[in-house]
């Protein structure tokens, strides 16, 4: 699941990485998100108040379906929820290239980008995100990805004076 649907348990596993302080950091984000938009969900939504586990929901359900587009210069780029397409799984040599936004019929393209045989499953590239980027963002590791995982190393340059 997206991060801000972990508990205690998936924190637990994650103990000793960077992810419990990113996925603070999200769910801070998300906190105000919903201060912002809240009042207007309200105002413009039938029915009870959203309120913040409803938003935490729907936000993660987008999160997780949806795929980014670029949309050009001066537009840049924006998740779209895209019906059936959001069902494509993640693979790094993918049959169906990234999402395209087509001018000219003013509509977002999927194309393949080789061959898929009758009743095989077809997949998309998310895009080159490290292993962190995938668990935060669609709750899984691509193991096949991980021998070309980038690692931070936080160094710091010698003092002047000559002393390590």
């Amino acid at each position: 699941p997206h991060c801000s649907l972990w508990g205690e348990e998936e924190l637990l596993q994650l103990r000793g990485t960077s992810l419990p302080e990113e996925k603070a950091a999200a769910d801070e984000a998300l906190g105000e998100a919903f201060a912002r938009l809240s009042p207007a969900l309200d105002a413009h939504l039938p029915g009870p108040p959203v309120g913040y586990e409803r938003f935490r929901w729907a936000a993660a359900a987008v999160a997780t379906r949806a795929l980014l587009v670029d949309f050009g210069e001066g537009a840049g780029k924006a998740g779209v929820l895209m019906p059936v397409a959001d069902m494509l799984n993640h693979h790094v040599r993918a049959q169906v290239e990234s999402p395209i936004y087509d001018a000219a019929s003013d509509s977002v393209v999927l194309a393949a980008a080789a061959p898929v045989r009758k009743g095989a499953q077809a997949s998309i590239f998310y895009g080159p995100l490290a292993a962190w980027e995938l668990i935060l963002q669609y709750g899984f590791v691509d193991p096949g990805a991980l021998p070309a995982e980038p690692v931070r190393f936080d160094v710091e340059p010698p003092d002047a004076g000559g002393e390590s």
